[in-house]
């Protein structure tokens, strides 16, 4: 569409997780959305046509530009104009998710550079806000800097653990901390 290579493809289907796991059974599968209907193939070329061929018709494909949300981000979040410190929260644990946090948070430091800001973006993870210490790793790591402060969360529900961290600690949003997710 717009003349760029992509990085990944998400391909939509009315295919179950069962069905899918049937057609890939040869290729790596992370299993871990599949409670919400999701599977993920880890593949090549091939296997788009192994799933042609089970499925028929042409594949829907949507894909996410994970460096142009990292941009969006800091520029909407420098804009603001009122932000002495930024933090990118990053809710990912798992080895197979890290490409894309990784993108999104070196487009996010690479866009605040180019508006000037030279400070440090902590990369602080958030994972489970049940668990005590990565809400107080994250505190601690907010009190080190100045307010107010911008977190860029790479997810909904990293943006969810951050709000949950601030009300644990009485910090006030958007006042004391501004979350984007």
């Amino acid at each position: 569409l717009l003349g760029l290579t992509p990085n990944d493809y998400d391909i939509c289907t009315a295919a179950l997780p069962g069905q899918t796991e049937a057609v890939f059974s040869g290729h790596p599968l992370v299993l871990t959305g599949k409670q919400h209907g999701t599977v993920s193939v880890v593949f090549g070329e091939e296997a788009v046509e192994d799933w042609r061929k089970a499925f028929g018709g042409p594949i829907t494909v949507c894909s996410v530009d994970n460096e142009s949300i990292g941009q969006m981000a800091a520029d909407y979040l420098h804009e603001q104009g009122r932000f002495a410190s930024y933090i990118y929260a990053d809710g990912s644990s798992d080895q197979f998710y890290q490409w894309w946090t990784s993108r999104r948070y070196e487009s996010f430091v690479d866009t605040l550079r180019e508006h000037g800001y030279t400070g440090e973006v902590l990369r602080v993870p958030v994972l489970n806000s049940s668990a005590h210490a990565d809400a107080e790793h994250f505190l601690k790591a907010m009190e080190k800097i100045p307010r107010p402060i911008a977190v860029f969360a790479c997810n909904d529900r990293a943006a969810r653990e951050v709000v949950s961290f601030c009300h644990m600690a009485n910090l006030h949003i958007p006042d004391d901390v501004a979350v984007l997710g």
